[in-house]
């Protein structure tokens, strides 16, 4: 980084070091924090489990940084799950109204917008009065000219536990319809809301109903239970076999690919043609690259059993209209053991049909409810920290999908437009490996592989990803 730049990213305002308290609080206190939320101030704490976006911009001027940062302080009014912090009352940990009304923004000078997103997912909030997030702007003086505008990275960072990808990439969207509203000069209603900080009631609503159907099927949930402990005692075949440490300082680093329009619209329609979900499709690219990398270290077995987790968004199990609802929206992931043989030329499509069936299978049955149901009956442990951060039953990767984003982030307006959105999730201090965090952006399919360097060199990350898209292109045609 540029001199002067390190204490303008690093150094947050105030952060919070002792234990949160009601004493002195005379705001208005929201909820308890569901289990997903308090791990997420855990993790928030040890410097992990924090996001960040990269939201690309061009304008037709220079962008000015008041006009920035007037955007990001009718962004806190208007969007409610911002204006949020943590507190604790009667020993329960709770979300409050934040005390702290000021944005924490500010202007970076660098040319390595990677540093900046490193930074932000080891951020330090002050969790007992807020902002759980914050903005950096960062000049791309590489690529703006007269001729073709003036680019900016605008990071954002977010504190877990008041958002979730879908929240965040609205937020992405509103930030890129209100700077364009700043500029242009146009009013602005602060009162009116652009969407609502929602509570868990329909995340219990339906996790309730599982339960219920287990209480009433005590065979049912037998089975249940002894299969969640058959399935402790599998191991993860890929880091008994090829798992490479970095070294160094624990930390969570990021290999980023980008398919440019028309080799994402061939593999877009491939899918469709096959019967799958690009999702499908992604994940199974995801396992047989991960089984390519097996078979050079161990080449004897003839397929693998990878264990795949999937992040899914709850609200697809709500009722009504859920475009609104911010909020972080999201439970422990839904596991799938997949069964792997190395790549097999013409044999790729097959295998990606019955990850689609499986995928599919899981969704309809609320099978992540289920789990859900399962651990609140009365004779399954409540979970910890430990068991967040380290659960027993080891993940080969894991896979975020937010579809075609564009409806969310939005097209852009006459002075700003938005060309590129990508994210990531830290995992340092975790047992996991890495994550695949994708979606499609005006027609290109960005993929993030986020890798714990304690647990995963770089070398071999983007020998992952290589193999990975080279599979791609391969079942594609390309």
């Amino acid at each position: 980084m540029r001199k002067g730049t390190e204490k303008a990213v690093l150094i947050p305002r105030d952060p919070s070091t002792g234990p949160m308290s009601s004493v002195g609080f005379s705001g208005k206190w929201l909820w308890p924090t569901t289990p997903m939320e308090e791990f997420s101030e855990i993790g928030h704490q040890r410097g992990t489990f924090l996001m960040c976006y990269q939201l690309s911009l061009c304008s037709s001027s220079p962008l000015s940084s008041e006009h920035v940062k007037e955007s990001l302080e009718h962004l806190y009014r208007k969007v409610p799950n911002l204006r949020v912090c943590y507190g604790t009352r009667d020993g329960v940990l709770w979300f409050r109204e934040a005390v702290n009304r000021d944005i924490d923004f500010q202007v970076v000078e660098t040319e390595d917008v990677w540093e900046v997103m490193n930074c932000l997912r080891t951020y330090r909030y002050n969790s007992e009065t807020g902002p759980l997030w914050c903005a950096r702007l960062v000049p791309d003086s590489r690529t703006s000219s007269a001729e073709n505008g003036h680019h900016y990275d605008l990071m954002l960072g977010f504190h877990h536990g008041i958002t979730d990808g879908f929240s965040a990439m609205k937020t992405c969207g509103f930030i890129v319809s209100l700077l364009n509203d700043v500029i242009a000069g146009n009013h602005i209603n602060d009162e009116e809301q652009l969407a609502e900080y929602t509570n868990h009631g329909e995340t219990e609503r339906v996790i309730s109903e599982k339960r219920s159907l287990l209480e009433n099927d005590l065979g049912l949930q037998k089975r249940l239970f002894s299969e969640l402990e058959r399935k402790k005692e599998i191991k993860s075949i890929f880091r008994e076999a090829v798992q490479s440490a970095e070294g160094g300082k624990d930390r969570t680093r990021s290999v980023l690919r980008c398919l440019d329009e028309d080799a994402t619209n061939k593999f877009v329609k491939k899918c469709r043609s096959e019967e799958v979900t690009v999702h499908s499709a992604f994940t199974a690219l995801a396992n047989v690259a991960m089984a390519d990398l097996i078979a050079e270290a161990d080449s004897r077995r003839e397929s693998y059993l990878l264990i795949n987790n999937h992040v899914i968004n709850i609200r697809r199990y709500w009722s009504g209209d859920v475009s609104r609802s911010f909020g972080c929206h999201i439970v422990a992931p839904m596991t799938i053991f997949t069964e792997v043989q190395p790549f097999a030329e013409g044999k790729f499509w097959d295998f990606a049909r019955s990850v689609h069936l499986d995928l599919q299978k899981y969704l309809k049955e609320g099978v992540i409810l289920q789990n859900q149901a399962l651990g609140q009956l009365k004779n399954s442990p409540k979970p910890t920290a430990k068991d967040f951060f380290y659960p027993l039953l080891p993940c080969d990767f894991s896979t975020s999908n937010l579809g075609d984003v564009t409806p969310l982030v939005t097209e852009g307006g006459e002075h700003v437009r938005p060309t590129k959105v990508l994210r990531s999730v830290s995992i340092h201090f975790t047992n996991a490996s890495w994550s695949h965090l994708f979606n499609t952006f005006k027609g290109r399919l960005i993929h993030v592989l986020d890798y714990n360097n304690a647990t995963m060199s770089k070398e071999l990350a983007e020998k992952y990803s290589d193999n990975l898209f080279k599979r791609l292109l391969e079942v594609t045609g390309e």
